[in-house]
């Protein structure tokens, strides 16, 4: 299916695109626990 195909296409930039977010999301959540802890 040609759809199935475009949505492949779109999803590996967009996939790599969030990573850097997902990461600064992850070292924030950790530092508001630091923040939580003490």
């Amino acid at each position: 299916d040609r759809d199935q195909f475009m949505k492949h296409i779109y999803q590996g930039p967009a996939v790599i695109g969030l990573l850097p977010q997902l990461k600064l999301y992850l070292n924030i959540l950790k530092l508001s626990e630091k923040m939580l802890s003490k």
